[in-house]
C-alpha cells in the first residue's frame, strides 16, 4: 500500500543521493569539468548543475561561475564568435567540439577542449539543454606550439645551408633548398 510506496520512494531518493556523492567524488580527481545549462524564457542560459575541478582549470568556484550564470564570462573576446556557434548556438540534438582559450582568474590563458551536446529536443517551453565537458589542453596546445617553431627553424636552416639538398620521391623532386635551385636551375 501507500507504506510500500513511501519506503520505495525512500530507498530510490538515498541510491540517487548516494550515487550523486560518488559522482562528485570522482569527478573533484579528475582536470576536467561537466556542466548542463538551460535556457530561461528569454533564451539567457543558466548552469543547473557543474562538477569537477573548476577551480584548477578556471581559478573559479562552481559557485562563482554558476554565480555569473555560465562559464562564457571566462572565454577571451577573439574566442567568443565560435562559442556561440559551438556551445550555446547548437540546435536540439546537434554536439560539437572547439578548442577555445579562457582566461584563468589569475589572468593566465588557458586552452580547453569544450565538448558540447544540445538536448534532442526542446521541451514545450522552447527551453534548450547543452550538456558539456570542458578538458584543459593547454599542455598541448604548448607542445604543438614549441614543435611548430622547431619546424620553422630547421626549415630556415634548411633553405639558407650553402649545401645542395633536395628531396626525391618516386623518381620526383618534391623538395629542394635555394642552394640546389641555385647550382641546377629551376628547369633541373
Amino acid at each position: 500500500g501507500v507504506s510500500r510506496d513511501i519506503d520505495t520512494r525512500k530507498r530510490a531518493d538515498e541510491t540517487l543521493r548516494k550515487n550523486e556523492e560518488r559522482f562528485r567524488q570522482i569527478s573533484h580527481l579528475t582536470t576536467d569539468l561537466i556542466y548542463s545549462c538551460r535556457t530561461d524564457a528569454n533564451g539567457a542560459f543558466s548552469i543547473e548543475w557543474m562538477s569537477g575541478n573548476a577551480e584548477k582549470i578556471t581559478g573559479y568556484g562552481i559557485d562563482e561561475i554558476r554565480a555569473r550564470g555560465g562559464w562564457r564570462f571566462l572565454v577571451l573576446e577573439e574566442d567568443i564568435p565560435p562559442f556561440e556557434r559551438h556551445v550555446t548556438g547548437l540546435a536540439p540534438g546537434q554536439s560539437t567540439s572547439v578548442d577555445l582559450r579562457i582566461r584563468h582568474k589569475d589572468g593566465q590563458i588557458v586552452w580547453v577542449t569544450s565538448y558540447a551536446e544540445c538536448g534532442a529536443q526542446r521541451d514545450p517551453s522552447g527551453t534548450r539543454r547543452i550538456y558539456g565537458g570542458l578538458v584543459d589542453v593547454t599542455h598541448r596546445k604548448h607542445t604543438e606550439e614549441i614543435l611548430r617553431k622547431k619546424e620553422a627553424e630547421l626549415k630556415h636552416l634548411i633553405e639558407t645551408l650553402p649545401i645542395a639538398i633536395s628531396v626525391d620521391i618516386a623518381d620526383r623532386i618534391v623538395y629542394a633548398n635555394t642552394a640546389f635551385v641555385t647550382l641546377f636551375g629551376a628547369a633541373s
